[in-house]
């Protein structure tokens, strides 16, 4: 499957996953340096649905005001030719389900359990925060994550 080589500003470096409503590319912004980010753009065979549309734009109105160490930060919001595009934090690292296979597969044992807590915890006080979250008015947002699963929750290469 190809992509396409810039999305506005943003030069595509790869494809790194496909979702139910989106891509998520690896690119890079003139601006950003060498810095890689994360650029999930709403899928094309989705776009035109309104109420899919609607979805992926509360969604990055909700993301942006989010910042804590466990929730990937959402940098800005900007439509575009490929639809609505989200500018995230690039998480250099694995998805927890490719860890704990790739672990297995080079070591030959079940990930140690200190990890698995440790990845758990710092999971649990992602979705605590944004369970939390409150808006500008002080209300709560009433966040729910309603796809929390392992190919969700990355680990990067430091462990963080």
């Amino acid at each position: 499957m190809s992509h396409p080589p810039c999305i506005g500003d943003y030069r595509i470096l790869e494809l790194v996953a496909t979702g139910g409503m989106a891509e998520v590319y690896r690119a890079r912004h003139p601006g950003s340096g060498d810095k890689d980010l994360a650029l999930k753009v709403i899928r094309s065979d989705v776009a035109g649905d309104p109420e899919m549309k609607r979805m992926f734009v509360s969604e990055a109105r909700v993301a942006l005001a989010l910042s804590h160490a466990n929730v990937v930060q959402t940098f800005e919001v900007r439509r575009h030719d490929a639809g609505i595009v989200l500018a995230m934090e690039h998480v250099d690292g694995l998805d927890v389900a490719r860890l704990v296979h790739a672990h297995e597969r080079v070591r030959g044992e079940p990930l140690p359990l200190r990890h698995v807590i440790s990845i758990i915890a710092d999971a649990l006080m992602g979705l605590d925060y944004a369970h939390r979250a409150r808006g500008e008015d002080g209300a709560l947002l009433g966040l729910v994550h309603r796809d929390i699963s392992p190919v969700n929750i990355l680990v990067s290469r430091t462990g963080t």
